[in-house]
């Protein structure tokens, strides 16, 4: 794996920046830098990273950190309009809202929609 974009110490100052915050993540850290050098490693493949569900986007302000780096964009589809605000709030503080998008919507409603960006990097579980 290559990893030479990943700023350990950036992704540590968010991760502290999201206990500080109260942004929850219902991802274990080890998952975090996984989806990091992941998404790092095969950014060459989409134009955006799409997020469903952020809940209160612990996991949310790494996956910016990382599109803000690499040049793509981040596309959060949350059901919840009071984690949506949230995040959004968050984002704005630290500076990312000009690269995510966050979209109140069931996921099918979002694809249906047409709101599912195209060359979306996708990661198989």
């Amino acid at each position: 794996m290559k990893n030479h974009c990943i700023e350990h110490t950036e992704i540590a100052k968010l991760e502290q920046f999201a206990t500080d915050h109260d942004m929850e993540s219902m991802t274990s850290p080890k998952y975090r830098r996984d989806m990091a050098y992941f998404i790092a490693n095969n950014a060459h493949r989409g134009n955006c990273v799409c997020q469903v569900g952020c809940y209160k986007g612990g996991l949310s302000i790494i996956l910016a950190y990382l599109c803000k780096l690499l040049g793509k964009k981040l596309v959060i589809c949350e059901i919840d309009r009071g984690y949506a605000e949230f995040v959004r709030e968050k984002m704005i503080l630290l500076g990312y809202e000009d690269i995510v998008q966050i979209h109140v919507a069931p996921f099918t409603m979002f694809v249906a929609n047409g709101l599912f960006p195209e060359r979306t990097l996708l990661r198989k579980r």
